[in-house]
């Protein structure tokens, strides 16, 4: 689950939490050694993935993780929540 698909641009948790797949998530969180952080090729972990879609669900789903970095930030400086807040998710942001 950790590997990315064929071209090596997303992995299975970044495509779900882009989607916003909550319980796919889930699914995935219960097999333990997923790689919170794991970045695609533009350096979006699965949060920044998903706070910038304004997926609610999958952002709390993530953040409750204890290894998830939440300030982390992709290859332009940005971190989830400057995400969230450029495409106007206020839910997020809070």
């Amino acid at each position: 689950a950790d590997s990315r698909n064929t071209s090596g641009q997303t992995s299975p948790l970044s495509l779900a939490a882009k989607e916003g797949h909550k319980s796919v998530l889930r699914l995935l969180a219960e097999w333990g050694s997923i790689a919170a952080n794991l970045q695609d090729l533009s350096g979006q972990s699965p949060l920044s993935e998903a706070a910038a879609r304004g997926n609610e669900g999958a952002v709390q789903l993530l953040v409750e993780r204890d290894d998830m970095a939440a300030n982390s930030q992709d290859s332009s400086g940005q971190t989830p929540v400057l995400w969230a807040a450029r495409r106007v998710h206020e839910a997020i942001v809070q």
